[in-house]
């Protein structure tokens, strides 16, 4: 089950956020999940006034979680939802849908997930066994995918039910489509 911090639960917040606002660009759209303080959007930031670290809204955070969303095309520039972010927002329909837009962002990008599978399936029968992680997957695969977006795009399959993995991220299976 993935926690209120992951990923998956930021991509759920933003998409019920976007049908709520009228925002007419994607800066307003991150400004309306700023100004809403959101526990998912907060982290332990360092304050030099105070010589401490203090929770707080992380820009950071709700930029790289719009991204995610634009590459997974459910997030315009317009700050709107695009039609699959309207059918991702739909309860029912979201891991489905995320699923389905992972798959075709690592997909167009050359990840080959009966290829990923054979190498999961290799690194387990090595003598010794070697674990499957994101890392040791991108590794083994030739993509224009940077290590962090894989290992996001990876984790999101798992939340959504299109991976099988461990708490440890150690990955045993993707869904081929």
């Amino acid at each position: 089950m993935p926690s209120e911090r992951s990923l998956y639960r930021k991509i759920q917040i933003v998409l019920d956020i976007t049908k709520s606002v009228a925002a007419t660009n994607i800066e307003q759209l991150r400004a309306e999940i700023a100004g809403q303080e959101l526990p998912a959007f907060v982290s332990e930031q360092y304050d030099q006034d105070e010589d401490r670290f203090v929770p707080r809204v992380s820009e950071r955070v709700i930029r790289k979680t719009l991204n995610a969303c634009r590459l997974l095309e459910l997030v315009g520039e317009d700050g709107r939802l695009t039609p699959t972010g309207r059918e991702a927002s739909r309860r029912t329909r979201f891991d489905a849908v995320i699923a389905q837009q992972a798959r075709a962002f690592l997909s167009q990008r050359d990840v080959n997930f009966r290829r990923l599978n054979e190498i999961i399936r290799k690194h387990l029968q090595a003598t010794p066994p070697v674990l499957p992680t994101s890392d040791k997957l991108w590794e083994a695969i030739s993509t224009s995918v940077t290590r962090g977006i894989f290992t996001r795009m990876l984790t999101l399959l798992a939340h959504c039910g299109a991976a099988e993995s461990t708490q440890r991220r150690i990955y045993l299976r993707f869904e081929v489509p």
